[in-house]
């Protein structure tokens, strides 16, 4: 016995169809929501206000419904551009290191004479460990 294996599965169901353009349920919805919206923005405020929130509505609406960027639906964008705009942002390449406080005082300097000579030779050291890393970094 052989058993039908069922193609286009990912392809979503017609609901209405018109001049050979079908629309989804998902499709419908949007814009039914897009110019309920339109249509609520118009009744509710006056002219100057209600026909550019009607504009932004039925466009957003149609935008949701139909439009596809980089064969990706646009709602997916809208998604992330609010992620974006509305988490915390993290930038590690933009990372400053720590500032390391030094202070002298006159008494420290008389006590530690010794300690001041090891502290430029380590200066010194880590100077020349950071050109030789510059160095091999330019090649």
């Amino acid at each position: 016995m052989q058993v039908k294996v069922p193609k286009f599965i990912e392809i979503e169901d017609k609901i209405i169809s018109f001049a050979g353009i079908g629309i989804t349920w998902k499709q419908f919805l949007a814009l039914l929501l897009g110019f309920g919206g339109g249509f609520i923005a118009t009744k509710i405020f006056i002219a100057g206000i209600g026909i550019p929130l009607m504009l932004v509505s039925v466009v957003l609406g149609g935008a949701i419904a139909f439009g596809r960027v980089n064969d990706r639906p646009f709602i997916t964008y809208l998604g992330a551009a609010w992620r974006f705009f509305y988490n915390p942002h993290t930038y590690v390449w933009k990372q400053v290191p720590p500032r390391v406080k030094v202070s002298h005082d006159a008494t420290a300097d008389a006590s530690d004479a010794g300690k001041k000579s090891d502290d430029t030779a380590t200066a010194a050291s880590v100077e020349a460990k950071l050109s030789d890393i510059a160095k091999l970094l330019d090649k």
